[in-house]
Parts: C-alpha cells; sequence; structure tokens
C-alpha cells in the first residue's frame, strides 16, 4: 500500500507542476517588396567654359533646363550643359532618400591630365523622393578651373547612392 501511495503523491506533484506552465503561438509575417533601381540618365555637363587665366568656378543647377553660371575668371560660353539626371524605380508609394559623394569629385583631362578639375557642392534637386511620383532627380555642382587651365576635353565619374526610407 505504502507503494501505491508514493507512486501516487509523486504523480499527483508531477500533474502539478505542469499544471502552471503555459504556451502560446505566435506568427511572424513579412512582405517582400521591389528592391530600388536607380538608372543614370543625362550626364552633368559644364559645356564649353573658359577662364581669363585667374580661375574660376562654373556651377550648375541641379534642375531640367539647367544653365551654367561663371564666376570670378571663369566664363560658361556655349556647348552642351545639362545637369544629371537618375531614375529611380521600386515599389511605388515607397519613399527613397538620395546621397550624393561627401568628396570632391575630380575631371582630368585626356591630354593634360593634370591639373584636374575638381567638381564640389554636389547637389540634387531634391533630398528624399517617392517612388512613381518622383522617379527622376537632378544633379548640380560647381567646378573650380585653375588659373592658366589648360585647354583639353575633361571628365570623370561620380556615385549616386538611394535606398528605401
Amino acid at each position: 500500500m505504502k507503494k501505491i501511495t508514493l507512486l501516487s503523491a509523486i504523480a499527483m506533484i508531477a500533474f502539478t507542476v505542469n499544471s502552471f506552465a503555459q504556451s502560446a503561438t505566435g506568427s511572424s509575417t513579412t512582405t517582400v517588396i521591389a528592391p530600388l533601381t536607380i538608372t543614370a540618365g543625362t550626364d552633368l555637363a559644364f559645356g564649353n567654359v573658359t577662364e581669363d587665366g585667374s580661375g574660376g568656378t562654373v556651377t550648375i543647377t541641379a534642375v531640367t533646363g539647367a544653365t551654367a553660371t561663371g564666376a570670378d575668371g571663369a566664363q560658361a560660353v556655349d556647348g552642351t550643359v545639362t545637369a544629371g539626371s537618375f531614375d529611380v524605380g521600386g515599389e511605388t508609394g515607397n519613399g527613397y532618400s538620395i546621397t550624393l559623394p561627401s568628396a570632391t569629385t575630380t575631371l582630368t583631362g585626356e591630354t593634360t591630365g593634370t591639373p584636374s578639375i575638381a567638381v564640389t557642392e554636389l547637389n540634387t534637386n531634391i533630398a528624399e523622393g517617392t517612388i512613381d511620383t518622383d522617379g527622376t532627380f537632378y544633379v548640380g555642382g560647381i567646378i573650380t578651373l585653375a588659373a592658366d587651365q589648360p585647354a583639353d576635353i575633361y571628365s570623370g565619374t561620380y556615385t549616386v547612392t538611394v535606398q528605401y526610407n
């Protein structure tokens, strides 16, 4: 009889301990959206420029139909002048932000190589956009010509990054 009573007591304690434990099942979800895409459109083109031997700057505004404006001893003469343009795609209605290079970009001469031309103060017409509302944005900047900048064709690149907000 004692063995049955002891086994009954152990079983009762085991069931009592388990009766305090509770559990629940949760769920998790996610939605995979279209990845962001960015495509370069028009080049950031400062056109034909000249300087009077003292150097100077030429500025392009970050808008469609951009114009070039010379300052100090630099002058925008003619040629193709365009703000850089980029097209952004992704999940409709989602916001994105734009990051421009923080460092100076340089344009290097095809023939002369140096001195290069610094491209500074890259800027956009928008800092943030919405997919399918602000699908295209523009980039402008300033070039600084050195005194007696050699005549040449100068070119370079810059990287623009977009990310979902």
